[in-house]
């Protein structure tokens, strides 16, 4: 059996170009989150991810979201699809595995 769509945890590469400040609707009523626009480079067709503060595995994330700390950086993005959107879990710095022989 497979992983139901909104327990699979997608690994996004890619950079923000952006931060857009939302309020939150449903179960995260009257908090705000962040709809961060991205460049993918390995799914093209996702421009956008969103960040919940509840959502997110390690909030050290967040403050860095919050102070812009994630200019001209690459990432890995850990999401994962609820309704068709992609929330943010965590992300690493993204570094080219090369080996040198």
């Amino acid at each position: 059996m497979t992983k139901a769509r909104n327990e699979y945890i997608y690994q996004l590469i890619g950079r923000i170009n952006s931060k857009n400040r939302r309020v939150g609707k449903q179960e995260y009523q009257g908090t705000y989150y962040y709809q961060l626009n991205i460049t993918c480079e390995n799914r093209p067709k996702v421009e956008k991810i969103m960040a919940f503060p509840l959502a997110l595995e390690n909030k050290a994330v967040w403050e860095k979201i919050e102070n812009i700390d994630y200019l001209d950086k690459k990432y890995t993005f850990f999401c994962k699809n609820y309704r068709g959107s992609y929330r943010l879990i965590d992300w690493e710095e993204f570094t080219n595995h090369v080996q040198q022989t």
